[in-house]
């Protein structure tokens, strides 16, 4: 169970196969695996074994240490957002950060929902906004690669906090510092990334990121990505498998 589609938008369709589908996890289930502590809490309730297991990474996303792109080629910061475009995408918090720090350049990437959902936030009116679209996944490790922080500007609302965000593995295999705001999912890496709780603070992370950040910290990142590769996390949950087989 990764994002909880009872908690989205009632007019799209995985709305509607949620409701009918998630009450007959029991009759088909012995044991459920949850992204997010909030759908461990919910599906607890169908009183199957409910065991809360977080996201992990691909490891073709895992990269070496480096330090940050701007200081070597002296161009104007790249600050980045790879994910669906959606109401839980915050995008007042990056239009004041984008707004507050012209020389910031902000680059967005994936879809929208729905289709044209930026169009009224103005930012893509500000010159250091750049949209660009879906990225084939194959190529998100290289973007990331090329961004000075990661941003993960989340809103708190009962969806998100149903969410385990992948993004934030595969933010740290990339070895760039990470600006997240105070949503549910942080708490196994909360030490490897700045956590802002306003507009303020979350401008105030990323300077610092960029004004402090070394390889060191690049490869402490890096190293609790490669702790959380998908290998890793299904070896992890086959040993609750076996455990549970055990027991039966």
């Amino acid at each position: 169970m990764i994002d909880n589609f009872t908690k989205f938008d009632p007019t799209h369709v995985l709305y509607s196969h949620a409701k009918t589908q998630y009450p007959k996890l029991a009759e088909f289930s012995n044991l459920i695996f949850t992204t997010s502590k909030a759908n461990q809490e919910e599906f607890a309730k169908t009183g199957l074994p409910c065991h809360l297991f977080y996201p992990a990474v691909d490891e073709s996303f895992i990269s070496k240490p480096r330090i940050l792109p701007h200081r070597l080629s002296g161009e104007a910061p790249r600050l980045g957002y790879v994910g669906f475009i959606m109401d839980r995408t915050d995008l007042d918090l990056v239009k004041i950060a984008a707004t507050q720090r012209p020389q910031w350049r902000f680059l967005l990437a994936g879809p929208q929902y729905p289709a044209g959902y930026l169009d009224d936030s103005g930012l893509l009116e500000l010159t250091n906004v750049d949209y660009l679209g879906p990225i084939p996944q194959e190529d998100v490790p290289d973007f990331l690669r090329s961004l000075d922080v990661c941003l993960m500007p989340h809103r708190d609302n009962e969806y998100s906090q149903s969410m385990g965000p992948l993004k934030l593995y595969q933010y740290l295999a990339s070895g760039r510092p990470i600006v997240s705001t105070d949503v549910a999912g942080l708490e196994i890496v909360r030490d490897q990334i700045y956590v802002a709780h306003d507009a303020k603070e979350f401008i105030e992370h990323i300077a610092t990121a960029l004004r402090t950040d070394t390889e060191e910290r690049s490869a402490e990142r890096i190293e609790v990505a490669r702790q959380n590769t998908w290998p890793v996390r299904v070896r992890e949950m086959l040993d609750v498998v076996r455990k549970h087989m055990g027991n039966t």
